[in-house]
């Protein structure tokens, strides 16, 4: 035997340390790639979603219709949501509503659009256009808003 000797485990990890900076670049480069998949997945998902809502909003928008009465009082008018969640009331003094646009179909029913003074006193933000969609007798239940109104 001419020489005998045995590695020092220091050196050659040492020495290979730029391979293990390569070989991390590998699997960082794969988790890039899987969290930009997922995220192109979350955003395929999120317009999916949105998609679908759209494809299910007049259905909702029926269903919603149907568990709604609106009513004019001598002093108020009133919407009446009843739902699982629970039952909604909303109203509006006449003297709150500042103005009012009617659009009516052919078949005679129609949307109420009504906006709300600054400063009202109800349970409706002030300033908005609230909208009341599908009311049969829409020209009737305008004339009666717009007598009540003044106007």
């Amino acid at each position: 035997m001419i020489w005998q000797g045995a590695p020092d485990p220091r050196r050659t990890g040492a020495s290979y340390l730029i391979h293990a900076l390569i070989g991390a670049a590998f699997p960082g480069a794969a988790l890039v790639g899987v969290l930009r998949a997922a995220m192109l997945v979350a955003l395929a998902l999120a317009f999916a979603a949105g998609g679908l809502l759209f494809l299910m909003l007049p259905w909702i928008m029926r269903r919603l219709a149907a568990r709604t009465t609106v009513a004019l009082t001598t002093t108020r008018l009133v919407v009446l949501r009843c739902g699982r969640a629970g039952d909604r009331l909303r109203w509006t003094r006449y003297e709150d509503i500042a103005e009012i646009a009617c659009h009516v179909r052919p078949d005679g029913s129609g949307d109420l659009l009504i906006r709300h003074r600054d400063g009202a006193e109800n349970d409706i933000e002030t300033g908005l256009w609230d909208s009341l969609l599908g009311l049969p007798e829409i020209a009737r239940v305008e004339a009666e808003l717009r007598r009540r109104l003044g106007g």
